[in-house]
């Protein structure tokens, strides 16, 4: 029996790689209400930016100071902007 190849085949990669894409977004949109604080960097800066694209798409926190907002440090808790916001986009996190 010859191969066949599906026909809906690159519409389902298309469709899973705008899903991914669009949890990133609002993950990254929710990161970039619950970033607040001392650092105000150079005009219009956000800090959070979504890097890659479908299953490796990152969200990313670049501000000055960012790991020990997301983590604390011995003076100061976590604030944990960007743990949040997965949680809050209704996703699941899975910390390892």
């Amino acid at each position: 029996m010859p191969f066949r190849p599906d026909p809906a085949f690159q519409r389902q990669v298309f469709e899973e790689t705008d899903a991914f894409d669009n949890a990133a977004r609002k993950v990254a949109e929710q990161a970039a209400i619950n970033v607040h604080g001392a650092f105000m960097p150079r005009k219009g800066y956000r800090g959070i930016e979504v890097q890659g694209r479908g299953p490796d798409v990152t969200v990313v926190n670049t501000r000055y100071g960012a790991h020990l907002q997301e983590w604390g440090s011995r003076r100061n808790p976590a604030q944990a902007p960007l743990r949040r916001a997965v949680r809050q986009a209704g996703l699941h996190l899975q910390e390892e």
